[in-house]
Protein backbone atom coordinates (compact mmCIF):
# COMPACT_ATOMS: atom_id res chain seq x y z
CA UNK A 1 0.00 0.00 0.00
CA UNK A 2 1.43 3.36 -0.88
CA UNK A 3 2.39 6.14 1.76
CA UNK A 4 -0.20 8.41 2.22
CA UNK A 5 1.38 12.20 1.21
CA UNK A 6 1.54 14.26 4.14
CA UNK A 7 3.16 17.87 4.71
CA UNK A 8 3.77 20.22 8.07
CA UNK A 9 1.34 22.61 8.12
CA UNK A 10 2.20 26.55 9.98
CA UNK A 11 -0.77 25.91 12.41
CA UNK A 12 1.31 23.34 13.89
CA UNK A 13 -0.79 20.31 11.98
CA UNK A 14 -0.46 17.75 10.00
CA UNK A 15 -2.24 17.79 6.69
CA UNK A 16 -2.63 14.23 4.32
CA UNK A 17 -2.85 15.43 0.46
CA UNK A 18 -2.58 14.06 -2.71
CA UNK A 19 -1.31 16.48 -5.78
CA UNK A 20 2.60 16.25 -4.67
CA UNK A 21 4.94 14.50 -7.34
CA UNK A 22 6.35 11.21 -5.38
CA UNK A 23 9.33 11.17 -8.03
CA UNK A 24 10.43 14.59 -7.02
CA UNK A 25 10.08 14.22 -3.45
CA UNK A 26 12.28 11.42 -3.87
CA UNK A 27 15.20 13.66 -6.27
CA UNK A 28 14.65 16.76 -2.99
CA UNK A 29 15.56 14.16 -0.69
CA UNK A 30 18.28 12.19 -2.29
CA UNK A 31 19.75 15.48 -2.61
CA UNK A 32 19.37 16.58 1.06
CA UNK A 33 20.78 12.65 2.19
CA UNK A 34 23.68 12.98 -0.23
CA UNK A 35 24.47 16.76 0.11
CA UNK A 36 24.43 17.62 -3.41
CA UNK A 37 23.43 21.51 -3.28
CA UNK A 38 23.34 21.57 -7.35
CA UNK A 39 20.83 18.35 -7.56
CA UNK A 40 18.44 20.38 -4.95
CA UNK A 41 18.91 23.94 -6.67
CA UNK A 42 17.64 22.40 -10.03
CA UNK A 43 14.96 20.39 -8.52
CA UNK A 44 13.44 23.49 -6.73
CA UNK A 45 13.59 25.59 -9.36
CA UNK A 46 11.68 23.18 -11.84
CA UNK A 47 8.34 23.49 -9.15
CA UNK A 48 5.57 25.91 -9.41
CA UNK A 49 6.47 28.84 -6.83
CA UNK A 50 3.06 27.93 -5.44
CA UNK A 51 4.08 24.64 -4.31
CA UNK A 52 7.46 25.45 -2.88
CA UNK A 53 6.11 25.31 0.60
CA UNK A 54 4.39 22.09 0.12
CA UNK A 55 7.12 20.48 -1.08
CA UNK A 56 9.69 21.80 1.52
CA UNK A 57 7.61 20.96 4.36
CA UNK A 58 6.45 17.54 3.16
CA UNK A 59 7.35 14.47 5.46
CA UNK A 60 9.13 11.84 4.01
CA UNK A 61 10.67 8.34 5.21
CA UNK A 62 14.12 7.79 6.74
CA UNK A 63 14.46 4.29 6.69
CA UNK A 64 15.18 2.96 10.09
CA UNK A 65 13.57 1.82 13.29
CA UNK A 66 10.97 2.80 13.98
CA UNK A 67 10.33 4.50 10.69
CA UNK A 68 10.91 8.43 10.79
CA UNK A 69 9.22 10.73 8.32
CA UNK A 70 11.21 14.46 8.24
CA UNK A 71 10.69 17.34 5.99
CA UNK A 72 13.84 18.31 3.67
CA UNK A 73 15.43 20.20 6.19
CA UNK A 74 15.35 17.86 9.22
CA UNK A 75 17.42 15.12 6.32
CA UNK A 76 19.71 17.48 6.00
CA UNK A 77 20.57 18.36 9.66
CA UNK A 78 20.00 14.72 11.08
CA UNK A 79 22.57 13.70 8.45
CA UNK A 80 24.86 17.23 9.24
CA UNK A 81 25.11 18.28 5.50
CA UNK A 82 25.83 21.99 6.85
CA UNK A 83 25.81 23.25 2.61
CA UNK A 84 22.26 22.15 2.44
CA UNK A 85 20.72 23.65 5.35
CA UNK A 86 22.43 26.73 4.68
CA UNK A 87 21.52 26.93 1.10
CA UNK A 88 17.54 26.23 2.07
CA UNK A 89 17.81 28.82 5.05
CA UNK A 90 19.42 31.99 2.68
CA UNK A 91 17.48 31.09 -0.08
CA UNK A 92 14.20 29.49 0.62
CA UNK A 93 13.52 30.23 4.31
CA UNK A 94 9.99 31.86 3.62
CA UNK A 95 8.56 28.69 2.92
CA UNK A 96 10.66 26.19 5.29
CA UNK A 97 8.95 25.88 8.37
CA UNK A 98 11.90 25.61 10.49
CA UNK A 99 10.73 24.43 14.15
CA UNK A 100 8.48 21.79 11.94
CA UNK A 101 7.93 18.22 14.13
CA UNK A 102 8.69 15.07 13.13
CA UNK A 103 6.44 12.29 12.88
CA UNK A 104 6.80 8.74 12.77
CA UNK A 105 4.38 6.12 10.51
CA UNK A 106 4.07 2.14 10.14
CA UNK A 107 1.59 0.39 8.54
CA UNK A 108 -0.80 -1.82 10.73
CA UNK A 109 -1.73 -4.68 8.92
CA UNK A 110 -4.25 -5.32 11.50
CA UNK A 111 -6.33 -2.08 10.70
CA UNK A 112 -4.60 -2.13 7.17
CA UNK A 113 -3.80 1.24 7.31
CA UNK A 114 -0.63 3.79 8.28
CA UNK A 115 -1.11 4.82 11.70
CA UNK A 116 1.76 7.98 13.35
CA UNK A 117 2.70 8.77 16.59
CA UNK A 118 4.15 12.71 17.11
CA UNK A 119 7.87 12.92 18.12
CA UNK A 120 7.88 16.41 18.28
CA UNK A 121 11.35 16.76 17.07
CA UNK A 122 12.94 19.51 15.53
CA UNK A 123 15.59 19.86 12.81
CA UNK A 124 17.55 21.90 15.53
CA UNK A 125 16.66 19.16 17.94
CA UNK A 126 18.24 16.56 15.31
CA UNK A 127 21.25 18.31 14.54
CA UNK A 128 22.11 18.90 18.96
CA UNK A 129 21.40 14.65 19.55
CA UNK A 130 23.32 13.50 16.39
CA UNK A 131 25.90 16.50 17.45
CA UNK A 132 26.15 18.26 14.42
CA UNK A 133 27.29 21.48 16.19
CA UNK A 134 27.85 23.72 12.60
CA UNK A 135 24.43 23.09 11.59
CA UNK A 136 23.42 23.59 14.73
CA UNK A 137 24.95 27.01 14.32
CA UNK A 138 23.25 27.72 11.04
CA UNK A 139 20.21 26.78 12.70
CA UNK A 140 20.12 29.31 15.14
CA UNK A 141 21.58 31.87 13.15
CA UNK A 142 20.47 32.05 9.96
CA UNK A 143 16.85 29.70 10.91
CA UNK A 144 15.91 31.77 14.37
CA UNK A 145 15.21 28.01 15.39
CA UNK A 146 13.49 27.57 19.20
CA UNK A 147 16.77 26.48 21.19
CA UNK A 148 14.19 26.15 24.17
CA UNK A 149 12.05 23.40 22.37
CA UNK A 150 11.97 19.93 24.12
CA UNK A 151 10.69 16.87 22.40
CA UNK A 152 8.06 14.36 23.88
CA UNK A 153 11.49 11.64 23.50
CA UNK A 154 14.34 13.98 24.39
CA UNK A 155 14.84 12.88 28.03
CA UNK A 156 17.16 16.65 28.32
CA UNK A 157 19.08 16.09 25.38
CA UNK A 158 18.48 19.32 23.84
CA UNK A 159 21.67 20.86 25.51
CA UNK A 160 23.51 22.55 23.20
CA UNK A 161 21.59 26.12 22.22
CA UNK A 162 23.80 29.00 23.27
CA UNK A 163 23.53 31.65 25.69
CA UNK A 164 23.50 34.47 23.41
CA UNK A 165 20.60 32.95 21.82
CA UNK A 166 18.57 33.16 25.00
CA UNK A 167 19.24 29.20 25.90
CA UNK A 168 18.17 28.31 29.40
CA UNK A 169 19.77 25.71 31.09
CA UNK A 170 16.69 23.60 33.05
CA UNK A 171 16.54 20.35 34.19
CA UNK A 172 13.87 18.20 32.58
CA UNK A 173 10.99 15.57 34.32
CA UNK A 174 13.67 13.50 35.58
CA UNK A 175 15.75 16.42 36.58
CA UNK A 176 18.63 16.11 34.07
CA UNK A 177 20.09 18.89 32.81
CA UNK A 178 22.17 19.10 29.85
CA UNK A 179 25.29 18.83 31.84
CA UNK A 180 24.11 15.85 33.46
CA UNK A 181 23.20 14.30 30.14
CA UNK A 182 26.70 15.07 29.25
CA UNK A 183 28.03 13.20 32.20
CA UNK A 184 26.12 10.01 32.01
CA UNK A 185 26.95 10.03 28.37
CA UNK A 186 30.45 10.36 29.44
CA UNK A 187 30.74 12.97 26.72
CA UNK A 188 33.89 14.70 27.26
CA UNK A 189 33.87 17.38 24.64
CA UNK A 190 30.03 19.00 25.82
CA UNK A 191 31.23 18.74 29.45
CA UNK A 192 34.40 20.70 29.27
CA UNK A 193 32.08 23.08 27.22
CA UNK A 194 29.71 23.54 30.30
CA UNK A 195 32.55 23.46 32.86
CA UNK A 196 35.39 25.35 31.41
CA UNK A 197 33.84 27.88 29.39
CA UNK A 198 34.80 31.42 30.98
CA UNK A 199 33.08 33.03 28.39
CA UNK A 200 29.99 31.68 29.41
CA UNK A 201 28.44 31.63 32.77
CA UNK A 202 26.32 28.55 32.62
CA UNK A 203 26.85 27.03 36.00
CA UNK A 204 28.67 27.88 39.39
CA UNK A 205 31.01 26.03 40.96
CA UNK A 206 28.72 25.12 43.32
CA UNK A 207 25.91 23.36 40.77
CA UNK A 208 29.13 21.93 38.62
CA UNK A 209 29.33 20.12 42.14
CA UNK A 210 26.38 18.85 42.39
CA UNK A 211 25.93 17.94 38.94
CA UNK A 212 29.19 15.85 39.28
CA UNK A 213 28.40 14.06 42.43
CA UNK A 214 25.20 13.09 40.72
CA UNK A 215 26.77 11.80 37.53
CA UNK A 216 28.34 9.46 39.49
CA UNK A 217 25.04 8.23 41.08
CA UNK A 218 23.62 7.85 37.69
CA UNK A 219 26.44 5.50 36.51
CA UNK A 220 25.79 3.27 39.31
CA UNK A 221 22.54 2.32 38.06
CA UNK A 222 24.23 1.09 34.46
CA UNK A 223 25.27 -2.60 34.16
CA UNK A 224 28.58 -1.91 33.00
CA UNK A 225 31.56 -3.48 34.59
CA UNK A 226 33.60 -0.27 34.93
CA UNK A 227 30.65 1.13 37.32
CA UNK A 228 31.69 1.72 40.68
CA UNK A 229 35.21 3.20 39.06
CA UNK A 230 33.09 5.48 36.55
CA UNK A 231 31.22 6.84 39.49
CA UNK A 232 34.06 7.07 41.73
CA UNK A 233 35.88 9.23 39.27
CA UNK A 234 33.32 11.66 39.06
CA UNK A 235 32.66 11.78 43.22
CA UNK A 236 36.34 12.21 43.30
CA UNK A 237 36.04 15.15 40.37
CA UNK A 238 33.80 16.58 42.82
CA UNK A 239 35.43 16.47 45.79
CA UNK A 240 38.79 18.42 44.03
CA UNK A 241 36.48 20.88 43.04
CA UNK A 242 35.44 21.54 46.79
CA UNK A 243 39.21 22.40 47.59
CA UNK A 244 40.33 23.61 44.64
CA UNK A 245 40.98 26.96 46.60
CA UNK A 246 41.95 25.91 49.85
CA UNK A 247 41.24 29.23 51.57
CA UNK A 248 37.80 29.08 50.88
CA UNK A 249 36.64 25.62 50.53
CA UNK A 250 33.31 24.55 49.47
CA UNK A 251 31.97 22.13 52.39
CA UNK A 252 29.13 20.00 52.05
CA UNK A 253 25.96 20.74 53.58
CA UNK A 254 22.71 19.50 54.62
CA UNK A 255 24.51 15.98 55.26
CA UNK A 256 21.98 13.53 56.28
CA UNK A 257 22.08 11.69 59.41
CA UNK A 258 23.75 8.04 59.95
CA UNK A 259 20.85 5.16 59.37
CA UNK A 260 20.72 1.96 59.50
CA UNK A 261 18.84 1.41 56.46
CA UNK A 262 22.59 3.49 54.44
CA UNK A 263 24.58 0.93 57.28
CA UNK A 264 25.15 4.08 59.08
CA UNK A 265 26.97 5.38 56.25
CA UNK A 266 28.39 9.03 56.71
CA UNK A 267 28.92 10.54 53.07
CA UNK A 268 32.84 11.31 52.74
CA UNK A 269 33.94 14.98 53.31
CA UNK A 270 37.46 15.02 52.18
CA UNK A 271 39.80 13.63 49.00
CA UNK A 272 41.56 11.75 51.94
CA UNK A 273 38.19 10.07 52.96
CA UNK A 274 37.01 9.62 49.41
CA UNK A 275 39.97 7.82 48.74
CA UNK A 276 39.56 5.03 51.58
CA UNK A 277 36.19 3.60 49.59
CA UNK A 278 38.22 3.54 45.86
CA UNK A 279 37.96 -0.09 46.18
CA UNK A 280 35.25 -0.75 48.14
CA UNK A 281 32.04 -0.89 46.11
CA UNK A 282 29.68 -1.43 48.95
CA UNK A 283 30.89 1.58 50.52
CA UNK A 284 30.85 3.53 46.82
CA UNK A 285 27.25 2.60 46.67
CA UNK A 286 26.27 3.69 50.06
CA UNK A 287 28.12 6.90 48.82
CA UNK A 288 26.17 6.86 45.88
CA UNK A 289 22.59 6.40 47.42
CA UNK A 290 23.33 9.46 50.61
CA UNK A 291 24.03 12.47 47.84
CA UNK A 292 21.49 10.99 45.66
CA UNK A 293 18.66 11.18 48.79
CA UNK A 294 20.52 14.84 50.01
CA UNK A 295 20.49 16.27 45.92
CA UNK A 296 17.47 14.70 44.43
CA UNK A 297 14.85 12.40 45.32
CA UNK A 298 13.45 10.90 41.52
CA UNK A 299 12.28 8.06 40.34
CA UNK A 300 15.75 7.23 38.77
CA UNK A 301 16.43 7.02 42.97
CA UNK A 302 13.71 5.24 43.70
CA UNK A 303 14.18 2.77 41.00
CA UNK A 304 18.47 2.27 42.03
CA UNK A 305 16.67 2.36 45.77
CA UNK A 306 15.12 -0.83 45.27
CA UNK A 307 17.17 -2.60 42.66
CA UNK A 308 19.58 -2.19 45.65
CA UNK A 309 17.21 -3.84 47.67
CA UNK A 310 16.84 -7.14 45.38
CA UNK A 311 20.18 -7.48 45.20
CA UNK A 312 20.51 -7.68 48.72
CA UNK A 313 17.36 -10.12 49.24
CA UNK A 314 19.31 -12.15 46.18
CA UNK A 315 22.64 -12.53 48.26
CA UNK A 316 20.45 -13.70 51.28
CA UNK A 317 20.52 -10.43 53.22
CA UNK A 318 16.93 -10.09 54.29
CA UNK A 319 17.41 -7.93 56.75
CA UNK A 320 19.29 -5.08 54.69
CA UNK A 321 16.62 -5.50 51.75
CA UNK A 322 13.76 -4.61 53.36
CA UNK A 323 15.21 -2.14 55.25
CA UNK A 324 15.93 -0.57 51.88
CA UNK A 325 12.78 -1.31 50.09
CA UNK A 326 10.93 0.24 53.38
CA UNK A 327 12.63 3.27 53.20
CA UNK A 328 11.89 3.49 49.19
CA UNK A 329 8.36 3.64 50.11
CA UNK A 330 8.63 5.87 52.40
CA UNK A 331 10.09 8.25 50.26
CA UNK A 332 7.45 7.67 47.73
CA UNK A 333 4.93 8.58 50.20
CA UNK A 334 6.14 11.61 51.34
CA UNK A 335 7.43 13.10 47.61
CA UNK A 336 4.11 11.59 45.69
CA UNK A 337 6.59 10.12 43.32
CA UNK A 338 5.59 6.75 41.56
CA UNK A 339 3.45 5.22 44.45
CA UNK A 340 2.28 3.06 41.98
CA UNK A 341 5.82 1.53 42.16
CA UNK A 342 4.74 0.61 45.54
CA UNK A 343 2.84 -2.24 44.60
CA UNK A 344 5.04 -3.51 41.67
CA UNK A 345 8.30 -3.82 43.87
CA UNK A 346 5.66 -5.34 46.16
CA UNK A 347 4.50 -8.16 44.15
CA UNK A 348 8.12 -8.55 43.78
CA UNK A 349 9.24 -9.24 46.85
CA UNK A 350 6.46 -11.88 48.15
CA UNK A 351 4.82 -12.97 45.36
CA UNK A 352 4.67 -16.04 45.83
CA UNK A 353 8.04 -16.74 46.17
CA UNK A 354 8.68 -18.57 49.47
CA UNK A 355 11.70 -19.55 49.28
CA UNK A 356 13.10 -16.28 50.09
CA UNK A 357 12.21 -16.12 53.43
CA UNK A 358 12.83 -18.96 56.02
CA UNK A 359 9.91 -19.72 58.17
CA UNK A 360 11.71 -23.04 60.34
CA UNK A 361 13.80 -22.25 62.53
CA UNK A 362 15.50 -25.39 61.43
CA UNK A 363 16.43 -23.10 58.31
CA UNK A 364 18.20 -20.65 59.74
CA UNK A 365 21.40 -20.13 61.90
CA UNK A 366 20.72 -19.15 65.48
CA UNK A 367 22.67 -15.81 64.67
CA UNK A 368 20.17 -14.57 62.20
CA UNK A 369 17.23 -15.21 64.17
CA UNK A 370 17.31 -11.26 65.09
CA UNK A 371 17.22 -10.36 61.87
CA UNK A 372 14.42 -12.68 60.56
CA UNK A 373 12.67 -11.44 63.49
CA UNK A 374 13.22 -7.72 62.53
CA UNK A 375 12.04 -7.97 58.99
CA UNK A 376 8.50 -9.40 60.34
CA UNK A 377 8.48 -5.89 61.93
CA UNK A 378 9.73 -4.27 59.08
CA UNK A 379 6.89 -5.99 56.96
CA UNK A 380 3.75 -4.74 59.02
CA UNK A 381 5.08 -1.37 58.02
CA UNK A 382 5.09 -1.83 54.55
CA UNK A 383 1.67 -3.20 55.03
CA UNK A 384 0.87 -0.01 56.68
CA UNK A 385 2.27 2.10 53.75
CA UNK A 386 0.31 0.47 51.31
CA UNK A 387 -3.13 1.04 53.43
CA UNK A 388 -1.55 4.62 53.22
CA UNK A 389 -1.23 5.06 49.50
CA UNK A 390 -4.72 3.40 48.94
CA UNK A 391 -5.78 7.03 50.75
CA UNK A 392 -4.34 9.03 47.37
CA UNK A 393 -5.51 6.45 44.80
CA UNK A 394 -8.49 7.65 43.99
CA UNK A 395 -10.10 5.59 40.78
CA UNK A 396 -7.24 3.50 41.08
CA UNK A 397 -7.75 2.33 45.00
CA UNK A 398 -10.38 -0.95 43.95
CA UNK A 399 -7.61 -2.26 41.76
CA UNK A 400 -4.95 -1.37 44.44
CA UNK A 401 -6.62 -2.34 47.26
CA UNK A 402 -7.33 -6.19 45.74
CA UNK A 403 -3.09 -5.86 44.86
CA UNK A 404 -2.10 -5.09 48.51
CA UNK A 405 -5.08 -7.47 49.73
CA UNK A 406 -3.91 -10.33 47.52
CA UNK A 407 0.02 -9.74 48.90
CA UNK A 408 -1.06 -9.96 52.50
CA UNK A 409 -2.90 -12.63 52.11
CA UNK A 410 -0.15 -14.71 50.82
CA UNK A 411 2.45 -13.71 53.21
CA UNK A 412 -0.71 -14.78 56.26
CA UNK A 413 -1.02 -18.16 54.12
CA UNK A 414 2.62 -18.65 54.50
CA UNK A 415 2.14 -18.27 57.95
CA UNK A 416 5.43 -16.31 58.68
CA UNK A 417 6.36 -15.99 62.25
CA UNK A 418 9.16 -14.77 64.54
CA UNK A 419 11.90 -17.01 65.33
CA UNK A 420 12.26 -16.27 68.79
CA UNK A 421 9.09 -16.55 70.00
CA UNK A 422 6.54 -17.55 67.11
CA UNK A 423 4.42 -14.59 67.05
CA UNK A 424 2.32 -13.99 63.78
CA UNK A 425 2.11 -10.83 62.01
CA UNK A 426 -1.22 -9.97 63.95
CA UNK A 427 0.68 -10.21 67.66
CA UNK A 428 3.09 -8.00 66.27
CA UNK A 429 0.88 -5.36 65.32
CA UNK A 430 -0.59 -5.36 68.18
CA UNK A 431 2.33 -5.20 70.94
CA UNK A 432 2.64 -1.49 71.59
CA UNK A 433 6.56 0.32 70.28
CA UNK A 434 7.51 -3.05 68.87
CA UNK A 435 10.05 -1.05 67.27
CA UNK A 436 11.84 -0.43 70.43
CA UNK A 437 12.27 -4.21 70.79
CA UNK A 438 13.54 -4.89 67.48
CA UNK A 439 13.97 -1.94 64.65
CA UNK A 440 16.33 0.45 66.52
CA UNK A 441 16.41 4.01 64.50
CA UNK A 442 15.55 2.80 60.82
CA UNK A 443 12.97 5.51 59.96
CA UNK A 444 9.84 3.50 60.73
CA UNK A 445 7.19 5.12 59.41
CA UNK A 446 4.27 4.30 61.81
CA UNK A 447 3.64 3.07 65.84
CA UNK A 448 1.76 0.44 67.11
CA UNK A 449 -0.96 -1.00 67.99
CA UNK A 450 -1.97 0.47 64.38
CA UNK A 451 -5.79 0.05 64.16
CA UNK A 452 -5.60 0.39 60.14
CA UNK A 453 -3.34 -2.33 59.86
CA UNK A 454 -4.96 -4.57 62.49
CA UNK A 455 -8.55 -3.92 60.67
CA UNK A 456 -6.52 -5.02 57.29
CA UNK A 457 -4.61 -8.18 57.81
CA UNK A 458 -8.04 -8.94 59.81
CA UNK A 459 -9.93 -8.85 56.69
CA UNK A 460 -7.22 -10.61 54.94
CA UNK A 461 -8.35 -13.30 57.74
CA UNK A 462 -5.18 -13.24 59.40
CA UNK A 463 -5.88 -15.96 62.27
CA UNK A 464 -7.59 -14.22 65.80
CA UNK A 465 -6.73 -17.26 67.81
CA UNK A 466 -3.26 -18.02 66.77
CA UNK A 467 -0.85 -18.87 69.52
CA UNK A 468 2.87 -17.99 70.20
CA UNK A 469 5.73 -20.22 72.14
CA UNK A 470 4.14 -19.12 75.61
CA UNK A 471 0.24 -19.84 74.29
CA UNK A 472 -0.50 -15.92 74.38
CA UNK A 473 -3.10 -15.30 71.59
CA UNK A 474 -2.91 -11.72 69.89
CA UNK A 475 -5.58 -10.61 72.32
CA UNK A 476 -2.97 -11.35 75.41
CA UNK A 477 -0.64 -9.71 73.80
CA UNK A 478 -2.62 -6.86 73.51
CA UNK A 479 -3.79 -6.25 76.76
CA UNK A 480 -0.63 -7.12 78.78
CA UNK A 481 0.52 -3.70 77.74
CA UNK A 482 0.29 -0.30 79.75
CA UNK A 483 -1.65 2.40 77.74
CA UNK A 484 -1.47 4.81 80.41
CA UNK A 485 0.95 7.11 78.71
CA UNK A 486 -1.70 7.35 75.17
CA UNK A 487 -3.38 10.37 74.98
CA UNK A 488 -7.39 10.19 74.76
CA UNK A 489 -7.25 10.02 70.92
CA UNK A 490 -4.68 6.91 70.78
CA UNK A 491 -6.93 5.42 73.70
CA UNK A 492 -10.03 5.49 70.94
CA UNK A 493 -8.11 3.68 68.77
CA UNK A 494 -7.22 0.66 71.08
CA UNK A 495 -10.63 0.87 72.42
CA UNK A 496 -11.77 0.16 68.56
CA UNK A 497 -9.02 -2.37 68.26
CA UNK A 498 -10.52 -4.22 71.09
CA UNK A 499 -13.92 -4.84 69.57
CA UNK A 500 -12.69 -5.04 66.19
CA UNK A 501 -10.68 -8.68 67.96
CA UNK A 502 -13.92 -9.75 69.78
CA UNK A 503 -16.21 -8.82 66.30
CA UNK A 504 -13.43 -11.34 64.62
CA UNK A 505 -13.92 -13.81 67.17
CA UNK A 506 -11.46 -13.64 69.69
CA UNK A 507 -11.49 -15.81 72.77
CA UNK A 508 -11.98 -14.81 75.77
CA UNK A 509 -11.45 -17.48 77.70
CA UNK A 510 -7.98 -18.86 76.00
CA UNK A 511 -5.60 -19.43 78.60
CA UNK A 512 -1.71 -18.54 78.68
CA UNK A 513 0.11 -19.52 81.75
CA UNK A 514 -3.45 -20.32 83.41
CA UNK A 515 -4.41 -16.43 82.37
CA UNK A 516 -7.42 -15.53 80.23
CA UNK A 517 -6.78 -11.89 78.69
CA UNK A 518 -8.74 -10.25 81.19
CA UNK A 519 -6.47 -11.97 83.89
CA UNK A 520 -3.52 -10.30 81.70
CA UNK A 521 -4.99 -6.61 81.55
CA UNK A 522 -2.49 -4.17 83.07
CA UNK A 523 -4.59 -1.25 81.89
CA UNK A 524 -7.69 -1.04 83.99
CA UNK A 525 -9.68 1.15 81.35
CA UNK A 526 -9.59 -3.19 79.94
CA UNK A 527 -11.86 -4.00 83.06
CA UNK A 528 -14.70 -1.73 81.46
CA UNK A 529 -14.41 -3.43 78.08
CA UNK A 530 -13.94 -6.69 79.45
CA UNK A 531 -17.13 -6.39 81.59
CA UNK A 532 -19.08 -5.51 78.81
CA UNK A 533 -18.00 -8.32 76.81
CA UNK A 534 -18.10 -11.08 79.34
CA UNK A 535 -16.91 -14.98 78.80
CA UNK A 536 -19.60 -17.32 76.99
CA UNK A 537 -18.20 -20.49 76.86
CA UNK A 538 -19.21 -22.51 73.96
CA UNK A 539 -19.76 -26.37 74.24
CA UNK A 540 -16.45 -26.71 72.00
CA UNK A 541 -14.48 -24.47 74.80
CA UNK A 542 -15.50 -26.45 77.35
CA UNK A 543 -14.40 -29.91 76.01
CA UNK A 544 -11.13 -27.98 74.92
CA UNK A 545 -10.99 -27.35 78.92
CA UNK A 546 -11.90 -30.47 80.07
CA UNK A 547 -9.21 -32.08 77.38
CA UNK A 548 -6.80 -30.04 79.38
CA UNK A 549 -7.81 -30.69 82.50
CA UNK A 550 -7.88 -34.77 82.34
CA UNK A 551 -4.73 -34.36 79.94
CA UNK A 552 -5.82 -36.70 77.55
CA UNK A 553 -3.27 -37.41 74.55
CA UNK A 554 -4.49 -35.92 71.21
CA UNK A 555 -1.81 -35.20 69.48
CA UNK A 556 -1.83 -36.68 65.92
CA UNK A 557 -5.55 -38.05 66.55
CA UNK A 558 -7.18 -34.99 65.04
CA UNK A 559 -6.60 -32.23 62.61
CA UNK A 560 -4.18 -29.63 63.00
CA UNK A 561 -6.42 -26.58 63.87
CA UNK A 562 -8.34 -28.58 66.17
CA UNK A 563 -5.02 -29.40 68.34
CA UNK A 564 -4.02 -25.98 68.42
CA UNK A 565 -7.77 -24.72 69.38
CA UNK A 566 -7.65 -27.24 72.30
CA UNK A 567 -3.81 -26.06 73.08
CA UNK A 568 -5.34 -22.21 73.20
CA UNK A 569 -7.57 -23.58 76.27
Amino acid sequence: MERPQIIYKNNGNFEEVTDLVNETLRDIISACENDNVHQLETVLQSIETVKLDRYLNAMMELYRSPTYLLTPLMFASIHGHSSIVRFLLENYSHYCIVDALNYSSDFNYDSFKYEGYFYRQTALWLAVQNKHFNVVQILISLGKANVNHMADESEGKSWTPLEEYHARIVKNNVGYTPLTIAGIEDDKLVMNYYMNNDDKSWYTTSQIIDELELIGCYHLTSNKVDRYSKSYEYFLRAMKLRYKDLNKPILKTNLLPPMEVYDYYIECQTIEELELIKNDPDRIMMQGLVIWERLNITFDFLNQLNTQALYYANNIEYQRAIQLYTHACYLRIKTQIDVHGYLEGLKNYFHGDNDRFPCSSNEIEPTEVYHIDQCLSIILNLIFIGIEILRYSGEKERERRRIIHQLVQQLLDFDYRTVSDNKTLLHLSLIPYHKDRWLGHIGIVTTFPSLPVVKFLLSCRASVNAIDNDHYTPLHDFVLSDYKHFPHLQWIDIENIFKLLINSGAHLDAIAHGRTPKDCAKDTRFQRLFEMHPIQLHLKCICARLIQKEKINYMNSIPTHLQSFIEMH
